[in-house]
């Protein structure tokens, strides 16, 4: 099969098309111009839409947060102390308490990042941390293995 032009096919098609009138054209354009040009340029550019943030930022924690993420540490060091206490617990027993107070303490240090250190509920939070990391050091370090606890 051979392939043909179709050059008079598109000739005879063009030939017979209505040939758009450019004095017409060019009227309406000169029209649509001049209301563009009188539209105000404010009306024409929109306000960015405004975003709303995905996380809250830092600054935002509020000291009732941390107020409820110490009490969640506390609980967490009242089941360490009350396991401690318990002549049947061994020490396999006592370290899920140990590890919920490690993911407790974590959870507030990145609260405490977005607060005023001055502020009375932010430093009793700090002296808690503290407190409870020096008992998790000594559960680690061995202290409590000899029974003495």
């Amino acid at each position: 099969m051979k392939i043909t032009p179709i050059d008079q096919v598109q000739k005879a098609g063009s030939a017979s098309a209505v040939k758009p009138n450019n004095e017409q054209n060019a009227a309406r354009f000169a029209d649509i111009l001049s209301k563009a040009s009188q539209i105000n340029v404010a009306q024409q550019i929109a306000p960015p839409p405004t975003l709303q943030p995905v996380l809250r930022p830092s600054a935002l924690v509020s000291q009732s947060e941390v107020y409820r993420s110490t009490e969640r540490v506390l609980d967490a060091m009242d089941d360490y102390q009350r396991l401690l206490g318990d002549q049947k617990a061994n020490l396999r027993q006592i370290e899920p308490a140990v590890a919920q107070l490690k993911k407790e303490i974590a959870s507030l240090g990145t609260m405490l990042q977005g607060t005023e250190e001055k502020h009375p509920v932010s430093q009793v939070a700090r002296e808690t941390m503290i407190l409870a990391n020096k008992e998790i050091t000594r559960f680690e370090g061995g202290e409590y293995i000899g029974g003495d606890c």
